[in-house]
């Protein structure tokens, strides 16, 4: 759904308005969808389900086979009879900002509201968990035993609670793809029903990082696949680039996939998004948005969308998928695992 540039800005100003006399350190909000005008006055932050929050790396994962072969690439998620199979270390890192109540979101009912904004719970499964489970049901159906077997690990982004920033381990570290775990990993894929806050890529970057600090060192591909709806706010886009640099360094493929239209049909209503939160920011005495790294709003919104901005920064050679809606999710991430993680050697 397209949500026109009156109404989410409406309710931007609105949130920075009610939080104009704080100092904050995280990202501006994100477009909000099915929400009423913000009042002056905060009501209390929502009690969000499900989080499992840490600021530590895990247990690191470990495998009991090692192979020295040479690594290619399944065929569409085959090997070959003479090959051996060898499968995936994926942390999906998931968008789940309040758009998400009108991008994937079923069956909606109000569930609280914050600075006047309505927030809502999903009656029914997302399309993000339906899609990450068919992947973890490919991934099991690919491998059991050995480097054939695949794990995953899902975080959140924003933090659960916090508008306006922060990340939460859903898995809390990562979990084997094998048939007594997949109940495991649907509970972690609940907050998915809870949308709440906005789109700071920055803290999505810090949880592939951390993430794969406790991934088992072998010969499985590594890919952090961000699964989002729209376009980032963060002030500092650069400094996000220089830590999504340093995390392919460390051979970690990175993937976007998009599930709201596409990022031309996105650039001209975020652009003017972006523009009344830097006026606002500026008019409440804070300076601008951005921070002083960018001589003004023109070289900013250059960094931060578009064919130079930070999600072409994100993937670096890789891969963004834009898919239309978030029903065309599954397929989508499923091309991902088969064509970008799944490997044979021989």
């Amino acid at each position: 759904m397209k949500t026109p540039v009156i109404l989410s800005s409406i309710l931007v100003l609105g949130l920075l308005s009610a939080c104009s006399e704080a100092t904050f350190s995280g990202n501006a909000p994100k477009k909000a969808v099915r929400s009423a005008e913000p009042t002056a006055t905060p009501t209390p932050e929502p009690t969000v389900t499900n989080p499992t929050e840490t600021s530590q790396p895990t247990t690191p994962e470990t495998t009991d086979v090692v192979t020295t072969a040479p690594v290619v690439p399944a065929t569409n998620g085959e090997c070959a009879v003479s090959e051996k199979k060898v499968g995936a270390q994926i942390a999906f890192i998931i968008d789940n900002s309040n758009s998400n109540s009108s991008t994937d979101c079923q069956s909606a009912t109000v569930r609280g509201e914050y600075n006047g904004t309505k927030l809502y719970r999903c009656g029914v499964s997302t399309n993000r968990e339906s899609a990450v489970l068919a992947a973890f049901d490919t991934l099991a159906t690919f491998g059991s035993e050995g480097l054939s077997k695949s794990s995953i690990a899902l975080a959140s982004f924003p933090k659960a609670g916090d508008m306006f920033g922060g990340w939460t381990n859903q898995s809390n570290g990562w979990i084997s793809v094998e048939a007594g775990q997949r109940k495991a990993a649907e509970g972690s894929l609940a907050f998915t029903r809870e949308p709440f806050g906005m789109t700071p890529y920055g803290d999505a970057v810090s949880a592939m990082s951390e993430l794969f600090t406790s991934a088992a060192q072998d010969e499985r591909t590594k890919v952090a696949i961000l699964v989002t709806d729209g376009e980032p706010t963060d002030r500092d886009p650069n400094g996000v680039r220089a830590k999504a640099e340093e995390l392919r360094a460390k051979g970690i493929k990175v993937v976007v996939i998009t599930y709201n239209e596409t990022a031309n049909t996105r650039l001209a209503s975020h652009q003017a998004m972006m523009a009344e939160i830097d006026n606002k920011w500026v008019q409440g005495g804070q300076g601008h948005w951005y921070t002083s790294a960018y001589a003004d709003f023109s070289s900013y919104i250059k960094a931060l969308v578009g064919q130079t901005g930070l999600m072409q920064s994100l993937v670096g050679d890789g891969k963004i998928i834009e898919a239309q809606n978030s029903s065309e999710l599954k397929n989508a991430i499923l091309s991902v695992v088969r064509s970008e993680a799944l490997g044979c050697t021989r």
